[in-house]
């Protein structure tokens, strides 16, 4: 009986370990949108498999495979098994209230077979990055992950909304810092020609 629970318990703990699976993505001024793969698992002989957020025009999903920096050539086959739907938390960088939002996004659940992969190899898929681990009895994957967004800081409008580059109001306080530069310059300009009109009156 104590061989059972033993059994019972290695199993429960590979579960929770292989459920315990994390995708973090962060978001931020300069880049508010979720990009990168998230990778679930990469052992020798075993398919890699990741999660990618959906794009248009789609990400390219060919590996690229070095071993000690130099490339190896292998033999992929790609599979889409499904798709993960998730509501992640974000911020409307480009308002001048920084409001929060939700982003409904959806992820293509890939399967990579690579053949002549090993352990130790480096992977590459779609500006993501993967380190073959040691061979293992290969499982199937468990796309129910959980994911931490990292959010970036946002400034309120500190002066009435201006244009900026993104065709929406000012978000930071260098759009402030312009505004504030600029009534100084018309103060300045206010003053002197006071001084002058005082000076020809003398």
């Amino acid at each position: 009986m104590r061989y059972v629970l033993i059994g019972l318990a290695l199993v429960s703990s590979a579960s929770a370990a292989r459920a315990a699976t994390t995708c973090t993505y962060t978001s931020s001024y300069n880049d508010p949108g979720f990009f990168g793969p998230c990778f679930l698992d990469a052992a020798e002989g075993c398919p890699v498999h990741v999660l990618v957020p959906r794009s248009t025009p789609p990400l390219d999903l060919t590996p690229q495979v070095t071993r000690n920096g130099v490339d190896v050539p292998v033999t992929v086959t790609t599979d889409i098994a499904g798709t993960t739907p998730a509501d992640l938390p974000t911020i409307d960088y480009y308002s001048c209230d920084c409001h929060r939002d939700v982003a409904h996004l959806v992820f293509d659940q890939v399967s990579l077979t690579l053949s002549g992969a090993r352990e130790g190899d480096d992977v590459r898929v779609a500006g993501g990055r993967v380190t073959i681990g040691p061979a293992t009895a290969c499982q199937p994957p468990d796309w129910s992950v959980q994911f931490d967004v990292q959010l970036g800081g946002c400034d309120l409008c500190p002066v009435d909304p201006v244009p900026d580059d993104h065709g929406g109001g000012c978000s930071t306080g260098a759009s402030g810092g312009w505004a504030a530069a600029l009534l100084a310059l018309l103060a300045i300009r206010r003053g002197l020609g006071h001084a002058n009109r005082s000076a020809n009156a003398l």
